[in-house]
């Protein structure tokens, strides 16, 4: 349920004085220790790309590229270790050349760093 309301939601940023329209796919808690996580975010924008941010529980932050084939969102650039992220019941799975590495469940946002510090 929260999935598909998250995957309904619309959200307006504005980007150097114009309004531009995104879709949000999902957002996903990727808790990697007790004390570790990353909020991962992805989101289609409106000229068609999708891209993942990534909010980290020391502060930090990243975004970036994704390219989607067949339901997989591939990371574009990065290290070449075939990063990518499928969506499987709910949960975000990440992989990378080697296969898969673990699962991230959806969370609200913000609450996957509150649930770890």
């Amino acid at each position: 349920m929260l999935l598909r309301l998250l995957t309904l939601a619309l959200a307006f940023i504005s980007v150097g004085g114009t309004a531009r329209a995104e879709t949000l796919v999902g957002r996903w808690c990727d808790a990697w220790t007790p004390t570790l996580a990353d909020e991962l975010t992805i989101v289609r924008r409106d000229d068609g790309s999708h891209e993942v941010r990534h909010h980290f529980t020391n502060g930090s932050r990243l975004v970036q590229g994704l390219r989607v084939r067949n339901g997989i969102y591939y990371v574009v650039g990065g290290a070449g270790t075939g990063d990518n992220y499928r969506i499987s019941g709910g949960a975000l799975n990440l992989h990378d050349s080697d296969g898969f590495i673990r699962s991230a469940p959806p969370v609200a946002e913000g609450r996957c760093l509150r649930a770890v510090r």
